[in-house]
């Protein structure tokens, strides 16, 4: 099994982010939202996403990407033409540690000046993303040294600053709600359950001496900052507005209990607070829990053998470990009375622990499993599930630029369009030896399948297939017997889905 310390690596974020901004006193915070009821649960995450933008989360369109700061133009125009919708940047990331340095409430949001060039840049940023159609999942991490454990600036912040933050907090989420920039999705911190990380970049709130691993602390903070964003930017039934939304920071979650980090998001669901008078627990104030999940290829010389020890996963049995961590994640949510959350994968890949990052069986195992994770992510009921990255790792190139990324990123274009308007019906185990998810994509059955092992098997199918994709977006002759391997195929049956 991977050590902490090793799985935090696979799952470390990109450049660190340097956006100028600060904060005004916005004291108190709204009632905790409730639960929805259980006849609600199955629409839930539909409902809270109408809203008036002209993007509508309701399509439920999974696919997104994780961007860096360099190239800008050529990555909206590449992931525009993949049909990526969301978008996510731990180098974009809000930094209250570079943006309050000097003590709380140092930002203020009507200077128009206040920042400098970066602020003028990241600003640039967001308001591009929106306009270019997708949707901005925002992070929010690092505290200043005033406001951080000692020997830890940049990290988890003191119980005494907690309100400091959520001011803070509060008045990101009011200036950059409004347009241009009308982001909606605040993530707070980026992997918390990791370890003290000296660049900030994830982690800090991880502490193996204390209880749940940290976790209670991140729940406590949460209480406050998700307050603090919902009192901002409030749901607006009346012009049918969803308001904005606490995102959970995306878990690490290196390894299953016993593991100690595992019990952090138990800590965090059931960290209390007494808000308006009222003792309130952390998993009220957040609409959207949030993980990371990666898979590792380590054979030089086969395509698509990846695996992950730690969560039991593997390219010929379970498929992507997006799987066993969004059942992690269910289970941990209704064993602390959590109730119903959307759910984001705002990290997905496979990682080359490999010699040769340029050989085209590394490009072409990058490509499926890109087409396998958005499948089963979508078959898990996920809100978004998102590459890292771009431009890639450095040391495992997981990127899908031009060149030696181009088979990924064929693989992902092809996906998020045939996924972009399907809705799951079920997972088909009537074929031994392949994966078969079945969607309804606007009336008709579309199967995606492949191959839990190496080779070539035939898959009979209920009628002649309508149409049949590849894994690179190639059409294949309808048929009533697809030849599957591991490279997943789209078979679109003109036939009424459940």
């Amino acid at each position: 099994m991977f050590n902490n310390q090793t799985m935090r690596a696979i799952s470390m974020a990109s450049l660190v982010g340097v956006l100028s901004l600060s904060a005004t006193n916005l004291s108190g915070v709204t009632a905790a939202p409730t639960n929805p009821a259980d006849d609600e649960k199955k629409s839930y995450v539909t409902a809270i996403f109408k809203n008036s933008n002209k993007n509508d989360e309701s399509q439920n369109h999974i696919a997104g990407v994780e961007l860096d700061l360099y190239d800008n133009v050529n990555q909206f125009n590449r992931m525009e033409s993949a049909n990526a919708y969301w978008v996510r940047s731990n180098a974009w990331a809000i930094d209250w540690r570079r943006l309050e340095s000097n003590g709380p409430g140092e930002y203020n949001p009507s200077d128009p000046n206040y920042g400098g060039q970066f602020m003028r840049d990241y600003e640039y940023l967001m308001a591009t993303a929106y306009a270019r159609g997708f949707k901005v999942i925002q992070i929010i991490r690092g505290a200043p040294s005033w406001a951080s454990p000692a020997g830890k600036d940049g990290c988890a912040i003191r119980p005494e600053h907690y309100e400091n933050f959520a001011n803070f907090v509060g008045k990101i989420v009011q200036k950059y709600s409004k347009p241009p920039y009308n982001i909606q999705y605040w993530e707070i911190w980026n992997e918390p359950d990791g370890l003290f990380d000296a660049a900030g970049l994830f982690g800090c709130w991880g502490d193996p001496n204390a209880p749940f691993f940290g976790g209670r602390a991140y729940g406590e903070m949460l209480i406050k900052a998700g307050g603090a964003v919902l009192r901002a930017d409030p749901k607006d039934d009346a012009r049918n507005y969803a308001g904005s939304r606490v995102v959970f920071g995306g878990l690490l979650l290196d390894c299953l209990k016993p593991c100690p980090s595992a019990s952090f998001l138990d800590g965090a669901l059931t960290a209390q607070a007494v808000v308006d008078g009222k003792t309130t627990s952390a998993s009220q104030w957040f609409q959207v829990i949030n993980f990371h999940a990666y898979d590792i290829w380590r054979d030089n010389n086969v395509v698509g053998h990846y695996d992950n020890p730690n969560f039991g996963s593997a390219w010929n049995t379970s498929g992507p470990t997006v799987a066993a961590k969004t059942d992690f994640i269910r289970s941990a949510l209704s064993n602390n009375g959590a109730g119903t959350k959307a759910i984001m994968n705002t990290e997905a890949a496979v990682q080359c622990y490999c010699g040769d990052l340029s050989s085209e069986i590394w490009n072409e195992t990058k490509a499926i499993y890109a087409a396998q994770s958005n499948a089963t992510a979508k078959a898990k009921g996920l809100l978004a599930n998102v590459w890292y990255s771009y431009s890639g790792w450095t040391g495992h190139q997981t990127e899908l630029t031009p060149g030696r990324g181009e088979k990924a990123y064929q693989a992902f274009k092809t996906s998020a369009t045939q996924l972009k308007d399907a809705k799951f019906v079920r997972e088909n185990t009537s074929y031994p030896g392949l994966k078969v998810y079945e969607f309804n994509r606007r009336g008709n059955l579309l199967l995606v399948a492949w191959k839990l092992g190496d080779g070539e098997q035939g898959m009979a199918l209920p009628a002649t297939s309508a149409a049949v994709t590849d894994t690179f977006g190639n059409v294949v002759a309808p048929s009533q017997t697809v030849n599957v391997t591991l490279r997943p195929v789209y078979i679109e049956l003109a036939i009424p889905a459940n």
